[in-house]
């Protein structure tokens, strides 16, 4: 009987062992910041002051990485948006003194440049969101405006969209520095939905919990990593879950290439980052070892934002396949040159998903 019980013991073990290291992983950093530690930290100077958080480049020029032949065709995997049944009511917090906000753009030096363009990166549209507080409505106010200091002590922007209940999707290089080690992490991080000019009409809400991927925590900081993805986990606000009150995009994996999307973030070079601001373009090339680039015109600080397939309301009688508000790519990179107009994204492939998967399993209630 006892070798008996020690032979299923063993049996056991080797099953409970197979089954952990089947167990995908990814690096992740807890956070234990509270609320109020944040926004003693993040004061109005400090915000005011932030920069973009930027990936290094090897080569500056506009071929940086070799043209990949073909695409392995792969399955999409596909999650849904969530709309809430009521749009909140603002509870604004003001961040910034308005006086300073006028401050900053009497300063700031306009970017010279034209709405429409077509470059030899292609054709797109540009524009800030408008009319002014039409950035309240659905799908805008899933975007975020994301703070954090740097693995350098940098205080730093980037941005974001709300992707589940309690989870943020971002950049890999808006959370981590990419040098393989605990050192790179970034810290401190805020995220404010539907950020402008100052206010956080929706309040700011604290990190708990980030990852990123292998891929991105040990590729050495470079643009054009396979998977410059990021998630930030965020805490209740009075036990509100930030998807359940604002709602969420739905995202659709190797969905880039030959599509049309709407790129949303917040970039400094316009409006000095203090507005959220939009690109309309479509698909100019495939870069390797698994990246997309667009026309745009949006530079630092849109790192993070959203590429969105069927961005919006559809119209009666109007035929989308699938479902709106679905991302496809995540802001990555831009070119060195001013000259130059496009970004990048990684193509969102399995490493997104078990990241996004990971962090759904983190806690209950993170995600649906």
């Amino acid at each position: 009987i006892n070798a008996e019980y020690g032979v299923k013991m063993v049996t056991l073990i080797l099953v409970i062992v197979t089954a952990l290291l089947a167990v995908e992983t990814a690096p992740s950093i807890k956070s234990n910041k509270t609320p109020q530690e944040m926004k003693a930290f993040w004061t109005a100077d400090r915000i005011l002051n932030s920069k973009p958080q930027i990936p290094h480049f090897k080569d500056t020029s506009l071929d940086s990485f070799e043209k990949r032949e073909q695409l392995e065709y792969e399955e999409s995997e596909i999650g849904y948006e969530y709309i809430p049944e009521e749009l909140p009511d603002l509870d604004p917090e003001v961040l910034i003194p308005e006086e300073l906000i006028k401050l900053k753009l009497s300063n700031f030096s306009n970017f010279i440049g034209k709405r429409y363009q077509h470059t030899r990166d292609g054709a797109f549209t540009s524009s800030r969101v408008i009319p002014s507080g039409s950035n309240h409505a659905a799908p805008y106010l899933r975007v975020c405006k994301v703070l954090f200091v740097n693995s350098k002590g940098a205080d730093s922007i980037c941005s974001g969209a709300i992707i589940n209940s309690r989870v943020i999707a971002t950049a890999g290089h808006c959370v981590h520095s990419g040098n393989g080690d605990e050192s790179g992490w970034y810290q401190n991080f805020v995220v404010i939905p539907d950020y402008r000019s100052g206010i956080a009409p929706y309040s700011s809400w604290v990190a708990t919990n980030v990852l990123t991927t292998y891929s991105w925590y040990y590729g050495g900081g470079f643009a054009g990593n396979d998977a410059d993805f990021g998630l930030i986990v965020v805490a209740d606000i009075n036990g509100i879950r930030i998807g359940k009150r604002l709602g969420y995009f739905g995202y659709k994996t190797n969905n880039l290439v030959n599509n049309h999307v709407t790129m949303l973030g917040y970039p400094a070079n316009l409006d000095a980052g203090e507005k959220m601001h939009q690109v309309n373009s479509a698909y100019k090339r495939l870069k390797s070892p698994n990246c997309v680039e667009y026309p745009s015109d949006m530079g630092g600080g849109s790192s993070g934002g959203p590429w969105v397939q069927d961005f919006g309301e559809p119209a009666l009688g109007q035929s989308i396949i699938g479902y709106p508000n679905i991302i496809v790519g995540i802001t990555s990179y831009g070119p060195v040159s001013t000259s130059l107009r496009y970004q990048g994204s990684s193509i969102l492939n399995a490493n997104f998903t078990n990241l996004l998967q990971l962090a759904c399993a983190d806690a209950i209630g993170n995600c649906n």
